[in-house]
C-alpha cells in the first residue's frame, strides 16, 4: 500500500469524521467570538443566542463553519455599524441639529441692538421681553420642560416663522430652519421612544 493509497483510504475518512463531529463546536466558538466582538453587550448576548440556537438547524459540518464564519465577518461588522450609528445619532447629531437651528431661529427672529438703539424706552422694555421670551421658547424646545411646554414653544416659534415679525429679513431661511428643526425633534422622539436600548438592530 502505497502512502497516496493510505492516506486517501484510511486518514482522509477519519479526517472527514473528525470535522464532522467537530464541526457544530466549532462553529459554537466561532459564534461566541464573534459576538464577543459586538459593540453593545445587550444585543451582544441577544445575538449570541440567536446564532448558537441556530447552528443546529444548518444542514451539514461545513455549512456550520462556514456560516459563523460569514457572521464574524459580515454581519458582526454591519451590528456595529448600526450601533454606532444610532449611538451617534441620539447622542451627537440630533441634539447639534436641534442646537444649531434653535440658535439659527433664536438669531433671526430676535430684535438686535442696533433696531433696539434708537427706540423709546418703553419699546425697549418690549423688545427686551420679546427676546427673553424667545430664548425661553427656545430652551423649552431643546428640552428643558415639560412636554406641554415644548409643545407650546414650538408653536410659538412656527407662528413667527409663519407670519414672523417686520425685522425679519431672512424669511426663507427661518423656515428652512425650522423645517430642519421639526424633523430633528421627530427624529430625537423616535430615537428615545424605543428605551435606553435604542431602535431595533437587525441584520
Amino acid at each position: 500500500m502505497t502512502i497516496i493509497t493510505w492516506i486517501t483510504t484510511v486518514v482522509a475518512p477519519l479526517i472527514v469524521l473528525e470535522i464532522k463531529d467537530l464541526a457544530p463546536w466549532i462553529a459554537r466558538q466561532i459564534v461566541r467570538f464573534g459576538a464577543r466582538l459586538i459593540m453593545d453587550r445587550t444585543h451582544a448576548a441577544r445575538y449570541k443566542e440567536e446564532w448558537l440556537a441556530g447552528i443546529d438547524d444548518w444542514p451539514g459540518p461545513l455549512t456550520k463553519i462556514v456560516g459563523a464564519v460569514i457572521l464574524v465577518v459580515f454581519v458582526v461588522p454591519r451590528l456595529n455599524y448600526l450601533i454606532f450609528d444610532l449611538f451617534w445619532q441620539r447622542k451627537i447629531g440630533v441634539p447639534i441639529t436641534i442646537a444649531l437651528t434653535l440658535r439659527n431661529l433664536r438669531s433671526t427672529l430676535s430684535i438686535n441692538f442696533v433696531l433696539r438703539l434708537g427706540a423709546p424706552p418703553a419699546k425697549r422694555q418690549q423688545a427686551h421681553e420679546f427676546n427673553r421670551v424667545l430664548a425661553t421658547a427656545c430652551r423649552w424646545v431643546r428640552g428643558a420642560g415639560n412636554v406641554e411646554s415644548r409643545e407650546e414653544a414650538l408653536q410659538m416659534l412656527g407662528d413667527l416663522v409663519n407670519d414672523p415679525p417686520p425685522w425679519v429679513v431672512l424669511k426663507r431661511s427661518a423656515k428652512h430652519d425650522f423645517k430642519k428643526l421639526t424633523d430633528a425633534l421627530e427624529r430625537r422622539d423616535v430615537l428615545w421612544s424605543s428605551g435606553e436600548g435604542g431602535e431595533q438592530i437587525t441584520q
